[in-house]
């Protein structure tokens, strides 16, 4: 076999993924491979020592921090939208034709099949006549798909110009059962937060502690009656330290953070308002190098 001949099937997935289902030995390298980069993610990683990072802070500096992370996500909503949700470089305005748009809001289904499979695997149920509240619903990726599977979703966003974009995505898909809302202040999530399931998938992780503790806090404590969390977070990475004070004298509003949210002070603030975590599933929503989880949590 020629050169040209490899390369001609090496360019086709089809073929590709044929001789590797037909192959053993193609199939014990690629498990070995990817047991390697795993242990390697794995050993990366640390305890994070909560005392090290400042979770709670008096409502002045929770108020300047939110505004801190408005401007911060103003900026991209207005620079780079669908690149702020989904940061590669395929979704930068200069690329996004109408066929990548498309392809941009299909991958926003598999949020959905992701939610399924942990409620089934944790043996509980969110029926679909179920209100949802979005946290971070961006330019409306995944909340096209949310509409279609619950009776109504709260859209909620930080950043005006991603939430325009999502209200006329849900026009242009005819989804009546959504209600784009901005938030503008951290208490204003209380109310929002009235549903049977609170949703959230790669949004908290852009959040100081804080703020991440707060909204917690909020939603656990105003859910309806039975209500699920199900929501995705940084829980911690190598030499992970937070400071408001320092953060605050020091952040710039070009481009998004990360932050990680130790599993004990997520657990504590649950735990005081009759929730505990029902199933985790590790992800790598967070990016490598770091622990990053999807979380499910119900009433005790």
């Amino acid at each position: 076999m020629t050169n040209d001949q490899i390369q001609q099937i090496a360019n086709n997935p089809a073929a590709c993924l044929e001789i590797f289902s037909a192959s053993a030995a193609l199939r014990k390298i690629a498990q070995d491979y990817g047991a390697d980069v795993l242990r390697t993610e794995l050993s990366k990683n640390v305890f994070n020592d909560t005392s090290a990072i400042n979770g709670s802070v008096d409502e002045d500096t929770l108020s300047r921090l939110f505004d801190m992370v408005a401007a911060q996500w103003k900026t991209m909503g207005e620079s780079k939208p669908h690149w702020s949700v989904l940061s590669s470089d395929e979704w930068l305005p200069e690329k996004l034709t109408p066929e990548k748009l498309e392809e941009f809001y299909a991958s926003g289904k598999g949020e959905i099949e992701l939610l399924d499979c942990v409620l089934k695997q944790a043996n509980v149920s969110v029926p679909s006549n179920a209100s949802c509240m979005e946290l971070g619903c961006g330019v409306g990726r995944a909340t096209q798909h949310l509409a279609r599977r619950f009776a109504h979703v709260a859209a909620v966003d930080i950043s005006p110009g991603n939430l325009e974009i999502c209200k006329a995505r849900m026009a242009e898909q005819g989804l009546s059962n959504v209600t784009p809302t901005l938030l503008l202040r951290p208490d204003a999530i209380s109310e929002l937060a009235r549903c049977d399931l609170f949703f959230s998938r790669i949004v908290l992780q852009h959040n100081p502690p804080p703020i991440q503790l707060d909204l917690l806090d909020r939603i656990s404590s105003s859910m309806k009656p039975n209500g699920i969390m199900y929501f995705q977070v940084i829980t911690g990475g190598s030499g992970y330290r937070y400071n408001a004070e320092n953060h605050l004298a020091n952040w710039q509003n070009q481009r998004y953070e990360m932050h990680a949210l130790p599993i004990p002070m997520i657990t504590k603030t649950l735990s005081k308002n009759g929730y505990r975590l029902a199933h985790t599933i590790r992800d790598l929503a967070g990016g490598y190098g770091v622990d990053s989880f999807t979380l499910l949590a119900v009433p005790v």
